[in-house]
């Protein structure tokens, strides 16, 4: 009887410093936001930008030389700051992006082939304050 008990009190320990763990870690995680783009389930583009440093990187398909991807941040209408990438090559481009602190703000991703139309991507993100 001992035992269960002090096993049904480890248990309940771990489940309460889970749930604290759990509670604290999305206002300790950065609010990043991954963007694909793709045509045919094969992936054409790529961006992700961080709201806590503004890093925005963004990259093309290396297979489509010719193509050019490109990453908008936007607010209210305003581009708060743009980062492109060439295809054929298998880096991403990076750069920084104005930080609105408190404010929502909207990155798209933009795939331009070669030829054939343009595949874009859209979501919002937060910039903590």
């Amino acid at each position: 009887m001992r035992r269960t008990r002090t096993l049904t009190a480890a248990a309940a320990a771990l489940l309460t410093a889970g749930a604290a763990l759990a509670g604290a870690a999305p206002a300790s995680a950065a609010p990043t936001l991954d963007l694909v783009v793709q045509k045919n389930g094969v992936w054409k583009g790529y961006a992700s930008v961080n709201g806590s440093t503004g890093r925005l990187c963004v990259r093309a398909c290396h297979s489509t030389p010719g193509a050019v991807a490109v990453a908008n941040v936007w607010y209210e209408g305003q581009l708060l700051g743009r980062v492109s990438d060439p295809g054929g090559d298998s880096e991403p481009t990076c750069g920084y992006t104005r930080t609105d602190p408190g404010y929502w703000a909207g990155l798209e991703l933009l795939f331009h082939p070669e030829t054939g139309s343009t595949l874009r991507a859209y979501d919002n993100f937060f910039f903590p304050r």
